[in-house]
Order: C-alpha cells, then structure tokens, then sequence
C-alpha cells in the first residue's frame, strides 16, 4: 500500500507543478498542503517535504517563492539541529526540515544549502541528497557523487544513492562508467526482464548480449533467475545454459517447455527435463506430484518429434526413459 500511495503522491505532485497559475492561487494550495503534511499522523505524506521545491511550480515566481518558504522555515530547522539550544529551549524533529532544504535547492541557492547540511547533527541521506543535488546542479559531478558515496551509512537507502549517482554520470556525459559501476544496482526493477529492458533502453550503446551477461554474472547463486529474460529475447541458447546448470523455478521451466513445444521441441524437451530435475532436488515452490506428471507428458509427446529429427533415435529414447526412471 506505500508504494501505491507514494506512486500517487508522486503523480499529484508533479500534476500540482506543471499546473499553471497565479502566484496567489499557489501560495493558498501550498498553505493547504502544509497544513495537511503537518496533521498527517499516519505517515502517508512523509515524503511531500522533499518534494517542495516541485510543489512551488515553474512559473517566474517560482525561485521567489520557494525562497520565501526556506525563510519561513529555517529557524525551525537550525534549532532542531542545534544541540545547546534544544537542551535549553526543547525541541525535536521538525516537520519543516526537508521543506526548507527542497526549497533552497529550488530557489537555487546551491552554496548556503551545502553550507546548510553540513551543521546536520549526524549524515542522513535524507538530508544528504539535497546538497549532493546542489553540487551536481553547480557542475561539481566528481564532488556530487564523492559526496553521495560518502553519505552511505548503514541504514541509508543504498539503491536511491547509486540511482543519484547514476544520473550524475549520465548528465556529466560519462555513460561508460555509469554502467559499469551503478547501472546494474541503480535500475532494479519488480521484474528481472523489466530491469534488462530499463538498462538496455538507458544504455543503447551495449549489446544484448553484454547486458544480459553481466546481469547474470551479477547474481551469483540466483543466476537461473535470468532464464524467463533469456527466453523472452529470444537467445534460448542462454537460456537452456541456465536451466541446464543453474536451479530455476520449475513452474517457470513449465510454461516454457509448454510455450515452444510446437515452435521448438528440442529446446522444450530439454527445459522439461531440466524442470524435473530442479524438482527432484527440491527447488520451486508448492511442489506437488501432478507437477512431475506434467512434465513426464511433455517429454513423452516431444519423443516422436525428436526422434524423427535425431541421427540416433535409440539414444533419444533411452534418454527419456532414464530421466523418468531416475527421478520418478
């Protein structure tokens, strides 16, 4: 459910951006905002802080106006941050902190901001990210991404870091090494074939084939897991090499020898037996007997086919007989 309502909230916020009207009328829904980001007590809007520079639009008035609210909150912010003074006065978190630094990133006032996040009482990518952006919108790629690198802690969020650094190499022109040190951490996605489509439509420059090698020699000891992606653009010899030697899900290996049981029997006699043998050793999930009934069809339907293909139709079929023998 977060990432639904983060995924809205980010559709809102850039809607709410890209909206053109009067200062007047900004300056009321920004007031409203506020007031609904300060009583949120369930956490669904802790990211609108970060977002508040977008908020203040992109008109003329914008840099003006997004300065007006860094002023408004900075007081908040350096006595949440200043030890001496919250043991005297109290204090705490303050909900302005983020709101005050994404809008002096947005009024562009790059140098006070880095200035700014350094007196943070401890380094938190939270707050490290908007100096990291400052340096990189100052043109200071080599220090923006040093700095990012050096705000890695042991609960900072390593994926967001390396995406930033990611695009820093890329606005500084260097795909080259964006791809060899951050690509393949910095575009995971839900799926392993939508990861190698997000890498290879970002870096047109590398082969198919360079892509997926790397992926997989990424993945030590999960490397089967790229055979549906191997499958689906078309390199089925890649794909056989890791059903063969690499345990894969076998429902995965299932709809794959069903698939191209018609259009290519080899390779679907060779994924189904490859799918009872991750069985027999116990890989995959809600293993069930009609499981390997299934697999002992396909194999049994793809013996004529192949052995009308085969030089040797004995060894065909006695290769058949002995993985179902063996496993069954």
């Amino acid at each position: 459910m977060g990432t639904a309502v983060n995924n809205a909230l980010d559709e809102m916020f850039n809607l709410i951006a890209a909206t053109k009207i009067e200062r007047l009328q900004r300056e009321e829904w920004l007031e409203d905002i506020w007031e609904a980001y300060q009583e949120d007590g369930m956490g669904y809007l802790d990211s609108t802080g970060e977002k508040w520079g977008i908020l203040c639009g992109n008109e003329d008035y914008s840099r003006d106006l997004a300065s007006k609210w860094a002023e408004r909150m900075i007081d908040g912010l350096k006595l949440s941050w200043d030890k001496d003074k919250k043991e005297k006065y109290g204090g705490g978190y303050f909900r302005g902190t983020t709101v005050c630094l994404s809008s002096m990133l947005k009024a562009e006032k790059y140098q006070a901001l880095i200035d700014l996040v350094e007196e943070a009482p401890y380094k938190w990518w939270h707050y490290c990210q908007f100096a990291a952006q400052a340096l990189r919108e100052l043109k200071r790629y080599d220090d923006a991404i040093k700095y990012a690198e050096e705000s890695k802690g042991l609960n900072d969020p390593k994926i967001l870091i390396d995406i930033f650094c990611e695009e820093t190499l890329l606005d500084k022109g260097d795909w080259k090494i964006a791809y060899e040190q951050y690509a393949l951490s910095a575009n995971q996605k839900n799926t392993k074939v939508a990861t190698f489509r997000a890498i290879k439509k970002k870096y047109p420059q590398f082969l198919e084939d360079q892509i997926l090698k790397d992926l997989i020699d990424s993945s030590f000891g999960e490397e089967g897991k790229w055979f549906a992606t191997a499958k689906t653009i078309g390199r089925l010899d890649i794909a056989l090499q890791l059903a063969k030697h690499h345990p894969c899900e076998p429902q995965t290996l299932n709809r794959a020898a069903e698939e191209f049981l018609e259009k290519n029997p080899a390779f679907s006699f060779e994924v189904a037996g490859a799918s009872l043998k991750w069985m027999a050793l116990g890989y995959g999930y809600n293993l069930v007997i009609m499981m390997f009934g299934k697999q002992r069809g396909y194999l049994k339907k793809l013996v004529r086919p192949l052995t009308k293909r085969m030089s040797s139709p004995i060894f065909c079929t006695t290769l058949l007989t002995t993985i179902i023998s063996t496993i069954l």
